[in-house]
Formats: structure tokens, C-alpha cells, sequence
């Protein structure tokens, strides 16, 4: 059977959950098959001699504890609740011989509930949590008898826990606990980039496993292939093969390779998915990325729920004054920016009214180098500037909501080139406010040659304001700052030469709307008709039409059959055109 671990990278902010560690997987019914989330004994976190290790660890890629999986049950406790935490050796059901042994988390140790479980003849244990608001899982720190568990342990969710109880109920459930071939696959390539931008794929970037090692005398080499499946479901397939082991079964190589997929550009609007399968076991591993039609956006607007809270000692001026930015390659034929987009975490300490600034700058060869080198100030940006708008705060934001500002004079981009979209918020400048805003961030990934973000802060030992590159030395943790190319239309008409009806020359209401979108016209000339495209904050087209004969007044859209979010409604005129963002919510 393959098993099959779908790498979402822009959700693994930080150390991603498949990176480096064992997987506890159901291989078995094929119903609930797959990764379980869990916590684990402290052996493979810390330890120490307060925590003492305990507990079974996998000491290869070779290991794998699999078994099938039993309720224990305490026969002697009448209390329904208590006879399924395994409190008593005693009373430890007999059917967990050779078996895992589901528990319920409470009352005694995570250790003596294993250790019970363990002198019972089981080969691992499953605690569940008994709090049903119990999403989160923890690692299982040592008790009494821990030194004397030697199987694994794991504790899982509330959730998770009730979807096993019901399948062992209803049948056989099988386990297994085992270490991943590879780790750490990534594509360099930007993650939602409009399809006339697309560049050649880079390559793509996999480890093997920490604890990969060939049996003695196996002078096999790990082989690995490739296949990119495109949106309309073609397979584009390389045997792209690198040894990752020798024949030295010590041999614990960690080292990423970088593969080359030559000659591919790719050309379709829509999800890519790429997997990497090796020729050692049924592990494949699936990535994605995404071309769109109108917008820049690498981290594919997932995961907003974190943000990036920096120190406040590192910031200039009064502690007030926080800058991040987003690195953006274009290709070879790019056209007008009309929006950017940025989201932070906190928006209820930012009182409304405050200003974010947001500037757009040309960043040249000798800049991207003074990025790299974290030399890169304001003063080096002065001639770059290529737009600069203000977002004011509103009222009751939510936090992570998309924050759309609208470029009062769309921005042409050159081809070819590299742009930063920096948002500024200066406290110091607006209310006074006494709290930074936390940038929210998403998306794992690397792109944009690794320059994804830049943190503006003071260099204490340059005595300067700098920007540095990436965060902490982790640029997988970009920042929500995005860039709407929603102003060009495939066609006869090329907006890069037609003018943009001024910002107050077509407005939207209501907005947020949630049936009918009302578009108010005050346009010089009449037009004898003005296309419209709605395009989806992602930059995917949604629904298309055209009105008749504007100049002034309203025209309307029925916007019912949208789903909530961020959309773009573009619109195209015989003298002129105009983007305008605006939220769906019902």
C-alpha cells in the first residue's frame, strides 16, 4: 500500500511536523489511514536528569513498531470512565498482548498507564485526551516506572482518540510507528505567481531521513523520481537519482540535495502538485504550487493564525516603529500592480486611525546584494521608490483579515526585475500607541532566492537603521505582505499603456456585501462599454460580464454565489480602467 504524507508547507511555520521526526500512522481501515498528531515521551526532547529518558525511541530508518490496536479496559473498576485510564496492573485487560493499547489520558502518570500496559505484554500505547476541547497534543513528561517503559508511548487528541475508539469497535485497526525516507521537500519557486511571470523551476530541495541507514553489506543507493502533475492532471515525470547512503549502515547522512528539472516552465493557470517517490519503500511525498492570473502571493494565503513578534529592544526610535517587507521577481512580460495587501495579528491593539504606510520600491542587483548583507537602510531605497500609499486603521478588524490598500497610481512593472513591498507602521507618528503591531505571517516554503522578507531594525553595533533578510535566520517565515496585479486583461487593450480612471472615479458598495455589489460611475466620457472580471484574492478568475453605455451612475453584480473572502473586481473601459477590491461576507 503507498502511504502517501501530504506536505502542506504553508502550514509548517518554523520546524514543519515531518521534518526529522517518526511518524505514528493508521494504515489501517482505509477509512481513517493516515499521520496521527501526537505528543511523545521526553527522550527525544530533553533528557535530563529530573526528566529522565524513558520510554522506546526508533533507532533507525529500518525500525517500525506495528501492530494492530485494543481498548484497554480495566475489568476490576466499576467507574465507566476510570477502567479505561490503566491505572492498576492488576486490572490491565489481557487482550492487549502484542497488541498497541488505547488508554484514557487522566488520574495516574503517563508512565504508569504505559508500564501497566507494558508488564501486560503490549507494544505501544495510545493515550487519548478525555477533554473534548482537547485539540492540542503535548509531549509526555517522565513519572514513576518511567525508566522501566521501554515501548512507545504517544497521547493524542480528544478528537482522534474517538475516531480510533469507534474503529476498533467497528473492526481492525492497524498501527504503525516509523521513521519517513525524506524530509524537508521544497520547491524554490514562487508559490502563487501570475502565469505570464512564470519562470523556469529552480529545482527542488530533499533530505534523507536523520536516521536513514542501508542494512550492512546494501551498496543499493537511495534512488528518488520526480513527477510534476500539472492542473489538467499531465504527468511531467524525471528519474532524478542521488545516493543518500552508502553501505556504511552508521552512516547518518542529513545533507538536502539539490535537483535540477530541466527545461520546465510552467504554463497553465491552476494547482500543480509535484510528488518525489524512492525506490525503498511506498513513501511519496506531495508538494504544491500555484499559478494564477493576476496577483504575486508565495505563501498561497493559508495559515495567518501566528505572526512575528520581534523584540522590542530591536526597535528604532521609541520602540514604536516596526517596517517588513516582501521580496517580488517578475517575469518576462509583466504589466500594472493596483494593490497591495498585508495582515496583522493584532489589530484590536492598533487604535483606528492609525496609518500604515506602504512603499513599493525597484530593488536593483546592488540593493538585493546590500539586503543580503544587511547594510540595506531607507537612505539606499530614496531613488527605488516607485509608489507610496496608507492604509488607515479601521474599527472592529479581525485579526489575520487580508488589510487591501489600493495603489492610488497603479504601479508598471518592469520585466525582469525585483520589487519590495514594505509596510511601515510608526507609532510614534500617529496616536502614541504603546504596542507594535505582529505582522501575521504564512508559507514555509523558499522562493524569491531566498530574500523572501526583510525586518527593519536598528543595528546596535552599526549604530544604523537596517533592514536584514529573512527573520531569525528562518526566512520560511514570510510575512503576509502581497502584491494584486489585477490590472491587465489578455487582449486587444494593454492597460501598461492605457490610462487608470482616477481612485475616485469608481467606487463599490456595500462593502463587505453580501449579494448585490453596487459599482457607482463618474467617468469623463461615455463608454460605450466597460468589461468587468472578478478575480478571487488569489488571482484566479471567478465570473466575467459587461455593462452598457457608462459614464455616470450605478451598475450591479450579483456576487450571492461567492463564498467569503477577499475578491478583486476589474474593470475595463474604452478610455480608461480601474481595479477595486472588496469582501464578501454573509
Amino acid at each position: 500500500m503507498k502511504r502517501f504524507y501530504l506536505q502542506i508547507l504553508f502550514l509548517c511555520l518554523g520546524i514543519c511536523a515531518f521534518a526529522q521526526s517518526p511518524i505514528l500512522e493508521v494504515t489501517a481501515p482505509a477509512n481513517i489511514a493516515g499521520n496521527l498528531n501526537f505528543g511523545q515521551n521526553f527522550t527525544s526532547v530533553n533528557a535530563t536528569t529530573t526528566s529522565p529518558a524513558w520510554g522506546y525511541q526508533l533507532k533507525s530508518f529500518a525500525d517500525n513498531v506495528a501492530g494492530d490496536l485494543v481498548i484497554a479496559t480495566d475489568s476490576t473498576l466499576s467507574d465507566s470512565t476510570k477502567r479505561l485510564e490503566n491505572c492498576t496492573v492488576k486490572g490491565t485487560a489481557s487482550n492487549v498482548k502484542g497488541k498497541y493499547a488505547l488508554i484514557a489520558r487522566g488520574t495516574c502518570t503517563f508512565s504508569l498507564k504505559a508500564y501497566n500496559a507494558q508488564k501486560a505484554g503490549a507494544i505501544g500505547v495510545i493515550v487519548y485526551s478525555q477533554a473534548t476541547a482537547a485539540t492540542q497534543v503535548a509531549n509526555l513528561p517522565a513519572g514513576d516506572s518511567a525508566t522501566a517503559v521501554t515501548i512507545p508511548v504517544f497521547l493524542v487528541s480528544y478528537t482522534d482518540g474517538q475516531k480510533l475508539i469507534k474503529a476498533v469497535n467497528a473492526g481492525k485497526v492497524s498501527i504503525s510507528y516509523r521513521y519517513t525516507t525524506l524530509y524537508g521537500q521544497s520547491i524554490h519557486y514562487n508559490y502563487a505567481t501570475p502565469v505570464k511571470e512564470a519562470t523556469a523551476i529552480q529545482g527542488i530541495n530533499i533530505s534523507a531521513s536523520k536516521n536513514f541507514k542501508l542494512a550492512a553489506g546494501d551498496t543499493a543507493q537511495l534512488r528518488t523520481q520526480l513527477k510534476i502533475i500539472e492542473p489538467d492532471g499531465k504527468f511531467i515525470t524525471s528519474a532524478l537519482t542521488y545516493g543518500i547512503v552508502g553501505t556504511d549502515p552508521s552512516n547518518s547522512d542529513t545533507a538536502s540535495r539539490n535537483f535540477t528539472f530541466p527545461n520546465y516552465t510552467p504554463t497553465k493557470v491552476g494547482t500543480y502538485k509535484v510528488n518525489i517517490s524512492n525506490n525503498k519503500n511506498g513513501d511519496v511525498f506531495i508538494d504544491s504550487f500555484v499559478n494564477t492570473n493576476y496577483t504575486f502571493a508565495q505563501d498561497q494565503f493559508q495559515s495567518l493564525g501566528d505572526y512575528v513578534g520581534l523584540t522590542k529592544a530591536g526597535f528604532i526610535s521609541s520602540n514604536l516603529i516596526l517596517d517588513v517587507g516582501h521580496i517580488f521577481y517578475t517575469g518576462v512580460s509583466t504589466d500594472k500592480a493596483t494593490h497591495a495587501i498585508f495582515a496583522i495579528n493584532n489589530p484590536d491593539s492598533i487604535p483606528a486611525g492609525d496609518v500604515f504606510t506602504i512603499s513599493i520600491y525597484e530593488m536593483t542587483t546592488a540593493l538585493l546584494s546590500k539586503l543580503n548583507n544587511a547594510t540595506l537602510t531607507y537612505d539606499d531605497l530614496t531613488s527605488a521608490t516607485t509608489g507610496v500609499n496608507q492604509y488607515v486603521m479601521k474599527n472592529k478588524q479581525k485579526p489575520d483579515s487580508l488589510l487591501t490598500v489600493e495603489l492610488k497610481n497603479p504601479v508598471a512593472l518592469n520585466d525582469n526585475s525585483a520589487y519590495m513591498v514594505m509596510v511601515r507602521y510608526d507609532g510614534t507618528a500617529n496616536s502614541g500607541n504603546t504596542r507594535s503591531p505582529f505582522y501575521s505571517v504564512g508559507g514555509y516554503n523558499p522562493s524569491s532566492f531566498g530574500l523572501d522578507d526583510a525586518v527593519y531594525l536598528f543595528n546596535t553595533a552599526a549604530k544604523q537603521n537596517t533592514f536584514f533578510p529573512g527573520w531569525g535566520g528562518t526566512p520560511q517565515l514570510k510575512n503576509v505582505v502581497r502584491l494584486a496585479m489585477a490590472g491587465f486583461k489578455p487582449g486587444t487593450i494593454d492597460t501598461k499603456t492605457l490610462e487608470a480612471w482616477a481612485e475616485n472615479q469608481v467606487t463599490v458598495f456595500p462593502n463587505p456585501v453580501a449579494t448585490q455589489l453596487t459599482l457607482n460611475f463618474n467617468l469623463q466620457t461615455l463608454n460605450p462599454t466597460v468589461d468587468y472580471l472578478i478575480t478571487s484574492v488569489e488571482g484566479l478568475e471567478i465570473k466575467a460580464g459587461q455593462f452598457k453605455n457608462v459614464q455616470t451612475g450605478t451598475q450591479s453584480v450579483n456576487v450571492s454565489d461567492l463564498a467569503n473572502g477577499l475578491y478583486f473586481v476589474r474593470l475595463l473601459g474604452t478610455d480608461g480602467w480601474r481595479t477595486k477590491a472588496f469582501v464578501v461576507a454573509k
